[in-house]
């Protein structure tokens, strides 16, 4: 019985720990879309990851700013290669322009969908916990 609680609590701390950086990748889109300059950006190239669910990629852009043309790694992961020489939008930070996001309302509908997926997820697993008393 005490390996079923130390399962749940630690799949709980995963799923808090996922919904926090989720939280924190929502306020950083938000954050650049509200106070961020936009410009347009040419994908110039993309460095992938491969883990047990695929290949991921992270599109390099390039984009002019006031201070001159900046070429930055998006932090954003994609599952489909993205197109070199394609023209995207963008925002950026005015003060530091490294602080880049494609202009993309489906990141933000998938920012959503997982902070709303994971806290179900806790809920349910808090619940259960509490309810079936593995916690005494």
């Amino acid at each position: 019985m005490m390996y079923q609680q130390l399962f749940a609590l630690f799949f709980i701390g995963v799923i808090f720990y996922s919904a926090v950086k989720s939280v924190k990748g929502l306020r950083k889109i938000i954050s650049l879309r509200k106070s961020g300059v936009s410009a347009v950006a040419t994908i110039v190239g993309f460095d992938t990851e491969k883990d047990s669910d695929g290949t991921q990629y992270f599109p390099i852009v390039r984009f002019l700013t006031i201070s001159g043309e900046m070429e930055v790694k998006i932090n954003e992961a994609r599952t489909l290669e993205p197109k070199i020489g394609k023209e995207v939008g963008v925002f950026y930070d005015a003060i530091n322009p490294r602080e880049v996001t494609i202009d993309n309302k489906w990141m933000l509908l998938f920012h959503v969908i997982a902070i709303i997926s994971e806290a179900y997820i806790i809920f349910f697993f808090t619940y259960f916990l509490i309810n079936h008393k593995w916690l005494y």
